[in-house]
């Protein structure tokens, strides 16, 4: 197995994996794990700020959670799991959206309004011809953690109008996202939010930073953004579509996964938080299955940065300084780490907690800890051990034990202490990341646009412009342009809309 390289860690010792029935030390295993071969879900483009980015299965469980035995079936029906209003915590209730509709995903109010809309539309003014690439991905950017768009094979100009929409594959509060193709046939994910939703709802600032992240992250496991732009009343994102449904929608219908399919999915999920922390000095803070979209090849692909931050800020060299800390209480309820229900400053450790979750439900079936009242699931954050509900090995025992330590000093939380863990021994990490290790599931997709593995929603208009063309596309950023403080994006890249 390849080494990632040095990283500092903010663990102190290893928690023990022997005892009792509880994850944690001391711990025990019982009860067997499910298994099954392939299947389908809901996904297909971006993530976050609203609309989301693609359909789900239409029994998906996320806000109220069942108990089940020892040994018992998969998640149940009820209401979405979406992501919590910062700084709503411990006493607020989580949003639940109707059945159908995408959750927003908010993040720390902004303080720009119409005015900042105005300016960024004076901007866009400037920049009406489109520069982007007709087809295939930029090349992974190891070092700086900035997309250098390169070998653009197709410069020409494109309207809105020029779309054509091919289905629905997500709708919420903010807007919708539809899966559209181009003049030349491209396929794409088009991703509309309604400007005056998000001004009153105070989530400007979120999509703001969730374009100026996917900019700037060059990774096969993140969504790629391809362009952006607007009109009169909405902002556009235009993204890589990704068709084979949700990850969550395969545990909804396998029930559980086999620890050596698990492990895969952990495995493409833990190089992906690497990069983010230890490249580009992002904390994700909304990991969880509805936000992992399984790409045509098996491989997951990440969505949805609205909630996402930079605590490492780019330098001008191109590297990163020291990482720093916030405080924002954001995310998934079930997901929380325990120092953010604490409402303590934290670091990259949430998403290490996040991923100790993620493990863990796609092992068992369910969250770790669940309720029908949010405040009983942080409380169980706080001072219980996970139940472990399926039959699981000694290294997977110790990974999440490692993983959902209480105290984030205790935890792993370093991209190469977690790579290195004896449970991914079986990874080739040079070989995940050329795509070339056989994935446990691969979805069956005829054509480029082909939906049956995403639940489509068509209660919604095209996005065809009401107020105009769309023509006011945004030029890709490269790493020299966004540090420009001259260039038309150095306000949008600094938060201003």
């Amino acid at each position: 197995m390849g080494s990632r390289g040095s990283s500092s860690s903010c663990r102190n010792s290893s928690p023990s994996t022997a005892g009792s029935r509880h994850l944690g030390p001391p711990r025990a295993i019982s009860g067997h794990l499910g298994g099954g071969g392939g299947g389908g879900g809901g996904g297909g483009g971006g993530g976050g700020g609203g609309g989301g980015s693609g359909g789900r299965a239409p029994a998906s469980s996320r806000g109220v959670r069942i108990d089940v035995p020892d040994g018992g079936g998969g998640p149940t029906s009820g209401p979405r799991r979406v992501a919590s209003l910062p700084n709503a915590m411990p006493d607020g209730q989580s949003r639940v959206m109707p059945e159908g509709q995408r959750p927003p995903a908010l993040a720390k109010s902004a303080t720009t309004g119409h005015a900042g809309l105005e300016a960024l539309g004076s901007r866009l003014d400037e920049l009406r011809a489109a520069v982007w690439t007709q087809a295939g991905s930029p090349p992974h950017e190891a070092t700086a953690g900035v997309r250098e768009v390169a070998a653009r094979r197709s410069l020409y100009l494109q309207t809105l109008s020029s779309l054509r929409r091919v289905a629905g594959l997500g709708a919420g509060q903010f807007g919708c996202v539809s899966l559209v193709t181009d003049v030349h046939g491209q396929p794409h994910a088009l991703k509309a939010l309604w400007k005056g939703q998000l001004i009153a709802s105070g989530s400007v600032g979120a999509v703001v930073r969730e374009r100026e992240l996917l900019a700037s992250v060059s990774h096969p496991a993140v969504v790629r953004l391809e362009a952006s732009f607007q009109d009169a009343r909405r902002v556009f994102l235009l993204l890589e579509p990704v068709l084979g449904g949700e990850l969550y929608a395969v545990l909804h219908m396998l029930g559980r996964l086999e620890e050596g399919q698990a492990r895969f999915y952990a495995a493409c999920v833990a190089d992906v938080l690497g990069h983010l922390h230890d490249v580009s000095g992002i904390v994700y803070r909304d990991l969880k299955p509805e936000n992992l979209l399984v790409d045509g090849v098996g491989y997951l692909k990440l969505v949805d940065f609205g909630l996402a931050k930079r605590l490492r800020p780019l330098a001008d060299d191109g590297e990163v300084h020291a990482a720093e800390r916030t405080s924002t209480i954001c995310g998934t309820p079930e997901y929380l780490a325990p120092e953010m229900v604490r409402g303590e400053a934290y670091s990259f450790s949430v998403d290490w907690w996040a991923l100790g979750m993620l493990l863990f439900e796609m092992l068992a079936g369910v969250p770790a800890f669940r309720s029908a009242d949010p405040a009983e699931v942080y409380r169980k954050i706080l001072v219980e051990a996970p139940r472990l509900l399926f039959k699981s090995s000694a290294e997977c025992d110790a990974l999440l034990a490692g993983l959902l330590a209480k105290a984030p000093e205790q935890r792993l939380c370093a991209a190469d202490e977690v790579c290195d863990a004896p449970f991914f021994a079986a990874i080739a990490w040079s070989s995940l990341r050329s795509r070339s290790t056989p994935a446990p599931f691969r979805p069956k997709i005829a054509h480029p646009t082909d939906t049956s593995n995403v639940v489509t929603i068509e209660k919604y208009a095209s996005p065809a412009s009401e107020e105009g063309d769309g023509a006011e596309w945004d030029r890709y950023l490269t790493s020299a342009t966004l540090r420009s403080s001259t260039h038309p994006f150095a306000s949008f890249a600094s938060g201003v809309w």
